[in-house]
């Protein structure tokens, strides 16, 4: 952490250490205080609005008692219209009452201002107790609910007594709660969210502003339920003695308010306080981060030289500013700088010379190894093709001498390889390509290559590597030559019985090779040594059988390389074991898109396979062209090509090779890399502008197979490379597997060509995978022919087809020739798209009608009916891709942009024109004055709701039928501009003339029958001018 983050960090914690606790105690306070101040005023207003309804109550329960002291009631003589009069008069005076009744002293009802259950007896209830007993009370009842009235109601009855004091019966007056209501709402103020319920002592709602909608009696709520938790509000509860407690009834009333409300201008306060204290502990952040800053800047100073020092600036020095420590450690670390700057230059020096001696090394080998195979190959492949008779039946003696010759050339050529390897290994120059390997495949090709040194011997080999093991991790070519290094040990040492390869059970990742052999064994004391460089068992071996002793160590080196180690187990004139590792590899073997040995070995297994794959080679004469500036190189070539009946061309250098190819039909190449002048690498280059890898196959001929020289080989476009000097068996296999390939992607680009191919980024065929696309900005062309079903009639299915295929004969080409690719024939309709200039699309449509035209001048002679076709052509930006399934898949193009076209193609019919052009595309046209293009109409196609523009292209008309249009198209635009106004009659009369004078042109007389039938039916109110087809 940087020193002025940890000042910030102390000062932060100090500062939030004191204004935390003290922010925390201050907003605690305030919410008690205010939490008090609230309930004592919720207390009050409790207190307040019962003293409201004590004097309500108190009113009615003197208005009863002056009710029941009316002498009307104690005459002896009862008159029940008199009473209920009274009664009604005393419910009209007062106004809050709903409800009088008089009832005698047996509790049965006599009067009653609303006429209700007179003659009845009441029922049982608190104030029937109170007043016909012997207390003789007045009372006022709970809230309940009054089936007669229909609402909730509270009864007050008084007794009525005569002079003595004996019950003469009593009178009960019916109250609305809807007085209490009043009273609460009166006392609310319209925002105060205060929470009301006001509860009897059965725990009966009287009245509450926040509780559901309560039915009668029979919604009781509990005190505790009623009360919210202390954390969601602050609550108040007033219980009275007042009138509100006649009899003992208990009302209570709670007032609560929701702490959220209440503490809502604390919150305020409280984000404020965090607001100011935010912004001083920003304000003090600053003034640290300054002071900080100034403080350490001359730290930072020497760190950031430090830095730059270590990168390798080593002229930098700092600056002395003071005489304190730090002044003192910036003049040590100029020092120290001046030191290293002097240590490093004489390095350099030193490295200089040591890369100078160690550069001239590898060139003396490179050049060297290139000197010694250059005429090894010279030899071999010289000796080889006479054996086989390039120069005639040679005598038996002839041929034993010529194959010691060719043993001893590899022998050489073995010796070369080894030491450039162990050049290589002992300078870690070695650059393995690791990959997945199937290693029976590999072990199989390995035994093949080295079966030839068995042939004097009684030896038989066996690959007992099983089908189901799992592929190994390593580099594929290297791994081939640890096999061929066993293998090629195991046959010099063993005359008779077997060699055999095999595995041991998977430890890990770990994969145990074993080669074996049944040869005259290795002594036990010798089994570390035989791994050392220039070992062997003893003297005797080197003259007997040969070899420099190199052999096992670059084996060991490369099997240490892929992460692998070697032993072996051996018995005198018994035999030997070689085991070594290599890891397992958790991905599957892949077929490489590059070369790879195994892959172009797989058809030299035998001699089988080389016929089963000449059929598809083609029959006509393959020729080959060898490039090399070294004439026994060509004549080596030469001999091995003729003898398995290729045609040959040789060229000495780069220049002659590429004049023989733009004059000359080449199957492949073979190139040799080192030549004066232009090397093989910029000849390989030139070519594959002109000749992808599939068409040309190119096989370079290398002493220099360094993975860079490789690499850089392939990166330039060549197919694959074999190193001088060469195998002829491995020569002729690869040739015809290129060639094989070659045929396959030339037959494929039938189905895709190489313009589709160029459009998704793809080299082959075998690249394109399913759901492959490309988007980007194309011209679309859609062609049919018209009236195909008539043209047809009476044809056979045969006929149908020689018909359609002599029709894409003359056609198709036009298209490759103007930069076109045709996606797909529908049937009897040709799609295809253009990605260049929007011209190389029109003047494709023009030279296929032209060629139409040629074409149907020969059908009208023998008989036929010429062919008609309608061209539509759109431009816009479309996707291009693969469709289908994994086992079928076709190229397409998807837009709305090619329904488009399709639509426009359709329009031609009923227009009688041949091409139509979008508005889209005769704006993209640069040099419009090249074609003779007219307006034709705005309409509106199936399919799409905007309006398009579409124009007439007749550069491939009759010049007569051509001229007469556009002389006509003055009048033409009149007539237009009259039919878009709306002003049908005008264009009547136009169109009228217009075709009179070409009754050929279907578009005069497509807008006259238009025009007739809106000045007929009426124009739409909508009127712009757009036609929508019914049709497509």
């Amino acid at each position: 952490m940087k020193l002025s983050h940890k000042l910030f960090l102390v000062y932060l914690s100090f500062t939030l250490a004191i204004l935390l606790p003290i922010g925390i105690f201050i907003y605690f306070s305030a919410i008690s205080l205010v939490e008090k101040q609230i309930q004592s005023s919720l207390n009050e207003k409790a207190k307040h609005m019962l003293d409201k309804m004590d004097r309500v109550l108190f009113e009615r329960y003197s208005d009863m008692q002056t009710i029941v002291s009316d002498p009307i009631f104690t005459k002896n003589n009862f008159n029940a219209p008199e009473i209920t009069q009274k009664l009604i008069s005393y419910r009209n005076q007062r106004k809050v009452y709903i409800s009088l009744s008089y009832y005698d002293k047996n509790c049965i009802r006599r009067a009653d201002t609303i006429g209700f259950s007179i003659g009845e007896k009441c029922s049982e209830s608190l104030w029937t107790k109170e007043v016909f007993s012997d207390n003789k009370i007045s009372i006022a009842s709970d809230i309940h609910y009054s089936e007669e009235l229909g609402k909730k109601v509270i009864v007050f009855a008084a007794p009525v007594l005569n002079g003595t004091g004996t019950l003469q019966g009593a009178v009960a007056a019916y109250i609305s709660i809807g007085r209490l209501h009043q009273i609460i709402s009166s006392d609310l103020e319209e925002e105060e969210n205060l929470f009301i319920d006001l509860i009897d002592h059965d725990s009966h709602f009287i009245y509450s502003n926040h509780a559901a909608s309560q039915e009668k009696t029979n919604f009781k709520r509990k005190e505790e339920n009623i009360l919210r938790e202390d954390k969601d509000t602050i609550f108040a509860v007033a219980d009275e003695e007042g009138f509100l407690d006649f009899t003992g009834n208990r009302w209570s009333l709670f007032l609560q308010y929701p702490k959220e409300k209440a503490f809502e201008p604390i919150r305020l306060i409280r984000n404020q306080g965090l607001q100011i204290g935010f912004l001083i502990i920003m304000i003090s952040f600053f003034l640290i981060y300054y002071i900080s800053k100034k403080s350490i800047k001359p730290l930072l100073v020497l760190k950031n030289a430090a830095f730059r020092l270590g990168q390798g600036d080593l002229q930098l020095r700092v600056p002395v500013l003071s005489k304190d420590e730090i002044g003192e450690l910036s003049h040590s670390f100029n020092r120290m700088a001046d030191d290293l700057n002097r240590s490093l230059d004489e390095l350099e020096k030193q490295n200089l010379e040591l890369e100078k001696l160690d550069k001239l090394k590898d060139e003396f080998l490179s050049n060297t190894s290139h000197e010694l195979r250059t005429p090894l190959n010279g030899i071999i492949g010289i000796a080889e093709s006479m054996m086989d008779g390039a120069s005639g039946e040679l005598p038996i003696q002839v041929k034993s001498n010529l194959r010691m010759i060719t043993s001893s050339g590899k022998r050489l050529a073995s010796l070369v390889n080894d030491i450039l390897d162990f050049s290589k290994l002992k300078n870690g120059e070695l650059i393995l390509q690791k990959k997945a390997i199937d290693l029976k495949s590999l072990v199989e090709m390995a035994l093949l290559l080295t079966s030839h040194l068995s042939t004097n011997k009684q030896v038989a080999f066996l690959n007992e590597i099983p089908d189901n093991i799992p592929p190994v991790f390593g580099d594929e070519n290297r791994l081939q030559q640890i096999l061929l290094n066993l293998i090629g040990n195991a046959v010099k040492f063993t005359n008779q019985g077997h060699i055999s390869i095999s595995i041991l059970p998977q430890i890990e990742d770990q994969m145990t090779i074993v080669i074996s052999d049944t040869g005259i064994g290795i002594p036990e004391d010798k089994f570390s040594s035989i791994f050392q460089s220039f070992e062997q068992v003893d003297a005797s071996i080197s003259r007997e059988y040969g070899g420099t002793g190199l052999g096992l160590s670059i084996t060991k080196q490369l099997i240490e390389l892929q992460g692998g180690k070697i032993w072996l187990s051996s018995f005198l004139g018994k035999g030997s074991q070689f085991y070594f590792t290599i890891p397992v590899s958790n991905l599957p073997v892949q077929e490489d898109s590059g070369p790879s040995l195994s892959r172009f070995h797989e058809l030299s297994n035998s001699g089988a396979n080389i016929k089963e794959i000449s059929h598809i080679l083609p029959k006509e004469q393959i020729n080959i062209l060898i490039v090399d500036d070294e004439p026994v190189n060509l004549q080596v070539l030469e001999n091995y090509l003729s003898l398995a009946h290729y045609g040959v061309l040789k060229a000495n250098n780069g220049e002659e090779a590429l004049r023989i190819l733009e004059e000359e039909e080449v199957n492949l190449v073979l190139l040799d890399i080192m030549m004066p002048k232009l090397s093989g690498y910029d000849v390989c280059k030139t070519v594959r502008l002109t000749h992808t890898s599939g068409s040309l196959p190119i096989i370079m001929l290398t002493a220099k197979n360094l993975v860079n020289d490789l690499v850089y080989g392939f990166e330039c476009g060549a197919n694959d490379y074999i190193a001088k000097p060469f195998q002829k068996e491995e020569l002729l296999t690869r040739i015809r597997t290129h060639i094989q390939i070659s045929t396959l992607n030339k037959s494929y680009g039938r189905f895709v060509p190489h313009d589709y191919l160029q459009f998704l980024s793809k080299e082959s065929i075998i690249d394109v995978n399913l759901g492959d696309n490309v988007a980007t900005e194309m011209s679309v062309i859609f062609s049919d022919i018209r009236s195909f079903a008539t043209l047809s009639e009476g044809m056979t299915p045969q006929e149908n087809f020689n018909f359609i295929n002599a029709y894409f004969k003359r056609i198709s080409p036009k298209v490759r020739e103007y930069g076109g690719i045709i996606v797909k024939y529908v049937g009897d309709a040709i799609m295809s798209v253009y990605k260049n200039e929007t011209e190389q699309a029109v003047d494709s449509v023009i030279a296929q009608l032209k060629e139409l035209e040629i074409y149907n001048k020969s059908r009208i002679q023998k008989g036929y009916l010429p062919i008609k076709t309608g061209y539509g052509i759109h431009t816009g930006f479309m996707m291009l891709g693969m469709i289908g399934e994994s086992h079928r898949m076709q190229g397409d193009a998807f837009s709305d942009h090619v329904n488009l076209a399709s639509r426009l193609e359709g329009l031609t019919k009923h227009y009688g024109v041949n091409v139509i052009l979008s508005a889209d595309l005769v704006a993209k046209i640069q040099d419009i004055s090249r074609y003779s293009i007219r307006y034709l109409d705005r309409v509106r196609v199936k399919g799409r709701r905007q309006a398009i523009e579409i124009y007439e292209l007749m550069d491939a008309d009759e010049p007569i039928f051509r001229d007469k249009k556009m002389n006509m198209l003055s009048d033409f635009k009149k007539a237009i501009n009259f039919y878009m106004a709306g002003d049908m009659n005008s264009a009547i009369k136009i169109f009228e003339s217009l075709s009179g004078q070409i009754p050929e042109d279907k578009v005069f007389q497509v807008y006259l029958e238009r025009s007739k039938e809106f000045s007929i039916f009426g124009i739409p109110e909508d009127w712009d001018g757009v036609y929508d087809m019914k049709s497509k």
